[in-house]
């Protein structure tokens, strides 16, 4: 994999959390199951930033060095418990 990004990448961008640890590259660190917020990513929707065009929407974006066979992609929810 070349690179990964998301738009927006984390919640950084928001007031008061310029400092956020759950950044995109979290999503392919190989911690799968935590509740560590330095092993997770959180983003807003883009709905909800002020300021923001209308025409944008949230994105994932992943390349790959070369042509790559994917079996699956698996989301699971931001938790904070166990």
């Amino acid at each position: 994999m070349s690179q990964i990004r998301a738009e927006p990448s984390s919640i950084s961008g928001l007031a008061g959390y310029e400092r956020d640890k759950r950044v995109v590259n979290n999503l392919i660190n190989g911690k799968n199951n935590t509740t560590s917020d330095s092993d997770i990513w959180l983003t807003p929707l883009l709905s909800d930033i002020e300021k923001i065009e209308k025409s944008r929407s949230n994105f994932i974006l992943v390349e790959f060095t070369k042509l790559t066979k994917i079996a699956g992609i698996n989301f699971y929810n931001y938790t904070k418990t166990p």
